[in-house]
């Protein structure tokens, strides 16, 4: 079984967790990932995937990982984070209130908006994301239209953040579960996530939910000594609220290894 792993900083916890080991020995993973969710730093030619970036490529360097593969030669494709996270539906609920929700709508000068525009903007952010855009990339090449994609979220937020205010972007995820609004935006979030993976035909793994406190935040035993990407001897500043460590990684590619659903046919 030969996967090759997309994906951002949020990865990091995967390659921790696959380099402890105790996985199938009949599996193999290769991970094409990099810091970030902008612009694509690679180039596709035919089925053929390289980086195509002095960073990119240093990157890859440093996590002794190819630059180029073949996509053909790939059982399963995995992306992991790219943009898919709670904090698009965040940005919104920080500059609207949403009709229906009760709260504190229009005490504080926040326009309304419905709760149906809210979801056409988190399902219009998700599919310009970085792993919209990599789906629809993977589905157009010759001969993958059917290769399995699981498609892995960003883990919530850490509840870290609903304590420690000098954590960034910390006010409206606050905010967020002040109003109790949590168990809606949560809900919203793993709707417009299912939607997204069905328009590619992709395997959507939600993030497991003992892994889950108040609905929208991780809990701290799985974001604390959450590592660096770019230097995974390196934890995370301890105020981070973004990244999972190796507890979550193992989780997450122990569903993976357990799909029946991840095989080419």
């Amino acid at each position: 079984m030969r996967l090759l792993v997309f994906g951002d900083s949020h990865a990091a916890c995967l390659i921790e967790a696959w380099r402890a080991g105790g996985w199938p020995t009949d599996w193999q993973m290769a991970f094409f990932v990099r810091p970030g969710s902008g612009p694509p730093e690679h180039t596709l030619s035919g089925t053929t995937i390289h980086a195509a970036t002095p960073a990119f490529l240093d990157v890859l360097q440093r996590l002794d990982q190819p630059s180029t593969h073949d996509l053909a030669a790939q059982d399963a494709f995995v992306i992991v984070g790219g943009g898919v996270s709670l904090f698009p539906l965040v940005q919104v609920l920080n500059q609207y209130d949403v009709l229906d929700w009760g709260g504190e709508i229009g005490r504080d000068g926040r326009p309304a908006l419905t709760e149906t525009v809210l979801r056409l903007a988190l399902s219009e952010a998700l599919m310009n994301s970085t792993a919209g855009r990599l789906m629809a990339e993977l589905r157009a090449v010759p001969g993958l239209a059917d290769r399995p994609i699981h498609l892995l979220p960003q883990p919530f937020p850490s509840e870290r953040v609903l304590t420690d205010r000098s954590a960034p972007a910390g006010a409206g995820l606050r905010r967020m579960a002040r109003l109790r609004l949590a168990d809606r935006a949560a809900t919203i979030f793993h709707e417009a996530t299912e939607q997204l993976a069905r328009q590619f035909g992709a395997h959507l793994h939600r993030q497991p939910e003992d892994t889950v406190t108040q609905h929208a935040f991780t809990t701290l035993a799985y974001t604390t000594e959450a590592r660096r990407l770019v230097n995974l001897a390196r934890p995370q500043r301890s105020n981070d609220i973004l990244h999972a460590n190796q507890a979550y990684g193992r989780r997450v590619l122990q569903a993976l290894t357990d799909d029946p659903r991840g095989v080419a046919q």
